[in-house]
């Protein structure tokens, strides 16, 4: 069977049974997944990320997905398309502490909402890191700090499903955010 490119702009999936399998027939991303290939997004915005893409679509993905093997391999995918990170930002002050691999986080202000940009040396903080992303970036002070990541976390699954030092990392990364973000409120 052929697949037919879905409208872009509107992100309708087309209807397909397949097995789980992550491939691009196009330059825009699709997940096929058991119920149909739906759409992940094809423009990305300053953060690398699916400008379209909020925490509510992601969730909506995930609930797509039917197990967590698939789900990591998601959240991989996720970090692939973090944009690039300049070396000149590795270095101790943008190193996040607490967590068990190398994360740097870097937070510009642009107009008056927050940016942030980050990597890791690791395949599923990538991916987790594009989660947080999602959650804070291109924000006011104001709203990075009225979102609850834990229930967001919790709704994703991840609650239950990452290592206690993964748990802990994300929670690093989440705080070092906040942090950014009170600064800038005060």
């Amino acid at each position: 069977m052929t697949l037919e490119k879905p409208d872009l702009e509107s992100g309708f999936f087309l209807p397909k049974i397949q097995p789980l399998s992550f491939f691009y027939p196009t330059s825009a991303p699709y997940l096929h997944c058991k119920i149909g290939v739906v759409h992940i997004g094809a423009r990305k915005a300053q953060t690398g990320l699916d400008k379209h893409m909020d925490i509510e679509e992601l969730i909506e993905n995930f609930e797509l997905l039917g197990d967590w093997e698939d789900r990591y391999r998601y959240i991989i995918e996720l970090g692939r398309k973090l944009p690039d990170f300049e070396e000149a930002h590795r270095v101790e002050g943008y190193l996040v502490r607490g967590c068990q691999s190398q994360v740097w986080l870097v937070c510009d202000k642009q107009d008056a909402l927050l940016q942030f940009n980050a990597d890791s040396d690791a395949h599923i903080v990538r991916g987790l890191l594009s989660i947080i992303l999602m959650m804070y970036s291109n924000k006011s002070a104001k709203e990075i700090l009225s979102v609850d990541a834990k229930a967001v976390f919790k709704e994703l699954g991840l609650d239950q499903h990452l290592s206690p030092s993964r748990a802990n990392g994300l929670n690093s990364m989440v705080q070092r955010i906040q942090a950014y973000a009170q600064a800038d409120a005060s």
